[in-house]
């Protein structure tokens, strides 16, 4: 059995606000679940005790629709599949699926490379950027280079921040 991982990140440095959306009755069990949330350049990064794979990009949908920034999710399951979306406003705008998806009845899709770039602000060309999704039998490679080109903990779950100090040093428990 592979690694196994959901989370999301929000485009924004305004921590506070993130929290609060994540705080306010009715956030997918918020009252049941704790989260933690890092700040890494530009971005917050939250990992929830309840985020799965098949359910982070509902989670972010609604996370979306309580903050006025992009809000990216990554559900990453058995070293088998890969899901990254991306929403604004509670609407999903950018989306890529592969892997072994077909068992799991997904449909593969693919990123608007271009409009991603513009998206995320990314120093790279749409050529360099399709390169890094190109090879999809090895997806763990795809999120390690993500992970730096983005410089935020992609390859991160809950779970493991307890278990992992150098991942707890960037990440607070949200109360």
């Amino acid at each position: 059995m592979g690694t196994s991982f959901a989370n999301i990140h929000v485009l924004s440095r305004d921590r506070k606000a993130v929290e609060a959306a994540l705080k306010r009755k009715g956030f997918f069990g918020s009252l049941f679940h704790s989260y933690y949330t890092g700040e890494f350049d530009g971005w917050i990064s939250v990992l929830g005790s309840s985020f799965n794979w098949e359910t982070i990009g509902e989670e972010a949908a609604q996370l979306s629709g309580r903050v006025p920034d992009l809000v990216g999710a990554i559900g990453y399951f058995d070293d088998d599949v890969l899901l990254w979306t991306f929403y604004r406003n509670g609407e999903q705008i950018q989306r890529f699926t592969t892997g072994d998806i077909e068992q799991y009845e997904i449909e593969k899709e693919d990123f608007d490379f271009p409009a991603l770039i513009e998206l995320l602000h990314l120093p790279v060309t749409a050529e360099e950027l399709e390169a890094i999704f190109d090879d999809e039998s090895d997806l763990m490679s795809i999120v390690e280079q993500m992970e730096k080109l983005l410089k935020i903990p992609l390859w991160a779950k809950y779970d493991w921040v307890e278990d992992d100090e150098e991942l707890r040093k960037g990440f607070q428990a949200v109360r």
